[in-house]
């Protein structure tokens, strides 16, 4: 998602953190050219790429929204683009569950 938004952004990428009780919401916005409203469901099959003119140089082979939609599923969440604002621009929104599971934070490393 993210790097979509930097490879279409004009000038501006938001990156935004919700959480309540019962989920966490991160949203990435841009002010790119945005997603037709027919194809937001399309653009997470594999392979897709809206601008038939786009190479794997310049656009990556279509692998990665259908690669984060599957992973977003196994976790038991969403991914998702929305409606923009007025001002236009594309919003993905990916929707996860929460946990009262602690969460491991000590990373361990061996030397050899």
């Amino acid at each position: 998602m993210l790097a979509n938004a930097v490879r279409h952004a004009n000038a501006k990428i938001t990156v935004s953190v919700k959480a309540s009780k019962t989920q966490c919401i991160i949203e990435v916005r841009d002010d790119g050219p945005g997603i037709p409203r027919e194809d937001r469901e399309r653009i997470f099959e594999p392979f897709i790429r809206l601008d038939s003119s786009r190479s794997q140089k310049s656009g990556g082979t279509g692998l990665g929204l259908a690669i984060a939609s599957r992973v977003m599923k196994n976790l038991g969440g969403t991914i998702s683009a929305i409606d923009p604002p007025e001002e236009g621009g594309a919003v993905f929104q990916i929707a996860l569950r929460r946990s009262d599971r602690p969460v491991a934070t000590t990373l361990s490393s061996r030397s050899g």
